[in-house]
């Protein structure tokens, strides 16, 4: 087997065995399989660490720009297999939260950046990040969820630039590759709804660096397109 596949087996009787139900055990074999199932629990993030780092010398990425970057993004799952993420996610998601705490005058102000402060601590401590603090300016009237989000933004990566995106989007590829058992040789991984900005940031920074950004404005996007999108990438892997 290879090393992906050994890992993805070696996580799942890890996982499996992490999720020991012991309500209802035989009290005489119960503290084996507690020790068992305490032993599996600080074993996994180590497990997980070191698919990622194998998982991650597989990867390919690719950015997609232009009004036809979903429909490559389906495509590439057909055609070529890919891993497909959502790069807005992240911001959304904490911007949502903001939203809700929000009154009639639509206003980012003091509660909703503890708010946000408060979420963000919390994902980078669950997912073992460092965090720069976030800086309150002023109050900012923001009608609608996308103008929350863009505050969001601002406030995280004035800070802390695209590193927390970047944890965030590998974190996403990881638990899809999981789910899938993805053990190829070259995975593509397809990023959507990402700005110029954290193109040009990520695209040489995530997983092993190696990335290409595919306009898709005036594209017929077809399986034409897809293939020759993919015999690009065995190109640059091949170092042509």
């Amino acid at each position: 087997m290879s090393d992906l596949k050994t890992l993805i087996k070696e996580l799942k009787e890890t996982t499996n065995l992490a999720k020991t139900e012991l309500l209802g055990s035989d009290p005489r074999t119960r503290p084996g399989h507690e020790m068992a199932r305490n032993q599996a629990m600080e074993k996994l993030p180590t497990l997980r660490k070191a698919y990622m780092d194998a998982f991650g010398q597989n990867v390919f990425v690719l950015l997609p720009t232009g009004k036809n970057a979903n429909t490559f993004g389906e495509l590439a799952v057909q055609e070529g297999g890919a891993i497909v993420v959502d790069g807005s996610e992240f911001y959304k998601n904490l911007a949502g939260r903001c939203l809700q705490t929000m009154g009639v005058h639509q206003t980012f102000g003091v509660t909703q950046f503890v708010t946000l402060r408060v979420q963000l601590h919390t994902w980078c401590r669950e997912n073992n990040v460092r965090m720069e603090d976030l800086n309150f300016e002023n109050d900012t009237v923001t009608k609608g969820l996308s103008e929350i989000v863009k505050k969001v933004r601002e406030l995280v990566e004035k800070t802390n630039g695209q590193r927390l995106l970047k944890t965030y989007i590998e974190g996403q590829v990881v638990e899809q590759a999981l789910n899938q058992e993805v053990d190829s040789k070259v995975v593509p991984v397809v990023i959507l709804n990402t700005s110029e900005d954290e193109q040009a940031s990520l695209i040489g920074t995530l997983f092993r660096g190696k990335g290409l950004i595919v306009e898709t404005d005036n594209q017929e996007i077809k399986e034409e397109f897809i293939n020759k999108t993919f015999k690009q990438v065995a190109k640059i892997l091949k170092g042509n």
